[in-house]
């Protein structure tokens, strides 16, 4: 009798959580980190991010994410594999959201 084949194990999907959901990660564009910062920095509600990352080639489609309509005068801001909820004056980050893209 013809011997079966081991079923290859599927690699765990890429998953993040938002709003108490889970979904499926995003394979976004290769990120780059703006000049004399670093790519793998992790932010923190509360903390304020700098205006680097408020310029528009930073800042998300919320549509294409899933994400919420941002409250006026936020935006969704892309950095490295996170997103986070940022107040376009100060910086000040209001929702984060790790692991969106891989």
């Amino acid at each position: 009798a013809p011997q079966q084949q081991p079923q290859k194990s599927q690699a765990p999907a890429h998953r993040y959580s938002y709003e108490g959901r889970q979904y499926d990660a995003v394979r976004g564009p290769a990120w780059t980190a703006p000049k004399g910062h670093r790519a793998n920095v992790v932010w923190d509600r509360g903390d304020r991010l700098p205006s680097i990352y408020r310029d528009r080639a930073y800042v998300i489609d919320y549509h294409a994410y899933r994400l919420r309509k941002p409250p006026r005068g936020y935006v969704w801001v892309r950095i490295d594999r996170n997103v986070y909820l940022v107040a376009q004056k100060n910086g000040l980050i209001s929702q984060v959201v790790i692991g969106l893209f891989y």
